[in-house]
């Protein structure tokens, strides 16, 4: 470039500071056109992008049902009898999440309140497998 400025007409000093950000004047910026950049207005994209997941919203009615059914979860497993009822919560909760991973495998549910479940019983999994294992140990 031989200390010519980028853009032909450009007489501003690359190296100042007060310079590098300043408006160049009219008809001194660049003069090639990239269509691929800015394509004509109302044109179709080539491809079309995929669509982004809807973002997890939820009635509280949904909510209201899967709290209710982790309640009801949590009173049928406190009222196994037995030295090993957390073993057996557990166990049960194990089977069940395999079962209901191959169900929504199949089924593939659009509402988001659906995957919510599945993740809250997976960390209920998490959770009792976790007391069992520390029972255990004790």
């Amino acid at each position: 470039m031989g200390g010519m400025s980028q853009h032909e007409g450009d007489d501003r000093d690359p190296d100042d500071p007060e310079e590098e950000f300043s408006l160049l004047q009219p008809g001194t910026g660049p003069t090639e056109y990239e269509p691929e950049v800015y394509p004509k207005y109302g044109a179709e994209p080539e491809e079309k992008l995929p669509t982004a997941r809807k973002p997890f919203q939820f009635t509280l009615g949904e909510l209201f049902w899967l709290m209710t059914g982790l309640a009801l979860v949590l009173g049928i497993g406190g009222s196994i009898p037995g030295e090993y009822s957390v073993e057996l919560l557990a166990g049960l909760a194990g089977l069940g999440l395999l079962v209901s991973l191959v169900v929504l495998a199949v089924v593939q549910p659009t509402r988001p309140i659906v995957r919510l479940a599945w993740w809250v019983f997976l960390g209920f999994y998490v959770v009792v497998s976790l007391v069992a294992v520390v029972r255990s140990l004790w």
